[in-house]
């Protein structure tokens, strides 16, 4: 069983570059509408300034100059804090609002309550670009998920169409069992943070081989064939051994480079959810083709 998760773990890192790819994607399609609708927001936003007074000096590059300083000044050593602080519309607010009067002087506090409304204005629509920016991404990592969910159960763990349904509702049934199990025992107990996630894999082992048992060996063999001691504490140890290995794998990557790594970090992620969940149904299939059981039709 240990084995078999570790190898299931790195056959499926072949498949990496598929929620990558998806994920880039994803990411590109919502910077070609975050991009052109920034620059027409502000356009929009110098048009009006402008229209404030005939006097007033305001040219739209000394704005994108100042704009892309204020990014450039984020600490993207750590991409995640940086893009938080970016998407907020308290920063940017305040940066327009510096850069405005960097740039008109005088001139600011004579328009100051028409350019809060203005910036208001702007930061709203630059609140629903990274929206989409975001919604996109989050489209690409999903279908990133599915995909390569996809692939390493080809790989790994393939099953019928019955079976796959029937594992989605066992899946779900124990996804939402477990968490309100960890829910009420953290209620009554509030220090038990730790305890709740060791008792949540040692659960989601438990059932994750009851799950597969029931899918692929029922009437077959044995159920304590299939969940002993033996094989959970296996079962867990393979699944924690992963864990670890992929929160190094992630360490390295953003050490290397933030930005990439955290891309890659995600990814890894993604591998590591697929190969923890069908750990169990490749451990039982290839016990099936041990006893000789080599009816599967995938």
């Amino acid at each position: 069983m240990l084995k078999l998760c570790i190898i299931n773990y790195f056959k499926s890192f072949k498949y990496i570059f598929t929620p990558l790819g998806t994920m880039f994607l994803g990411l590109l399609l919502g910077l070609s509408i975050l991009i052109p609708g920034t620059i027409v927001a502000l356009d929009s936003l110098i048009n009006e300034v402008k229209e404030l007074g005939e006097g007033v000096n305001l040219d739209f590059g000394k704005l994108w100059e100042q704009l892309r300083e204020a990014i450039t000044a984020l600490n993207w050593d750590n991409p995640g804090d940086a893009f938080q602080i970016m998407f907020s519309s308290e920063w940017i607010n305040e940066v327009i609002m510096e850069s405005l009067n960097l740039i008109l002087g005088s001139e600011f506090s004579m328009f100051s309550e028409q350019l809060q409304r203005i910036i208001d204005t702007f930061v709203s629509s630059m609140g629903t670009l990274f929206f989409i920016l975001i919604f996109f991404f989050i489209i690409g990592f999903i279908i990133g998920f599915i995909l390569t969910r996809f692939f390493i159960r080809r790989n790994i763990a393939k099953r019928t169409l019955w079976k796959w349904f029937l594992s989605v509702l066992i899946n779900a049934a124990l996804s939402v069992g477990m968490v309100f199990g960890v829910i009420i025992f953290y209620s009554v107990w509030k220090p038990s943070a730790v305890f709740s996630a060791l008792l949540l894999l040692i659960i989601q082992s438990v059932l994750s081989l009851i799950g597969a048992y029931y899918l692929y060996a029922y009437k077959k063999v044995k159920l304590t064939n299939v969940l002993n001691i033996k094989n959970t504490g296996f079962y867990l140890l393979g699944n924690t051994l992963i864990l670890i290995l992929s929160i190094i794998f992630s360490l390295i990557a953003i050490l290397i480079n933030g930005m990439m790594g955290a891309f890659v970090a995600l990814a890894i992620f993604e591998i590591l959810l697929c190969v923890m969940t069908m750990n169990a149904e490749s451990y039982v299939q290839n016990l099936m083709k041990k006893n000789g059981f080599q009816s599967f039709k995938f």
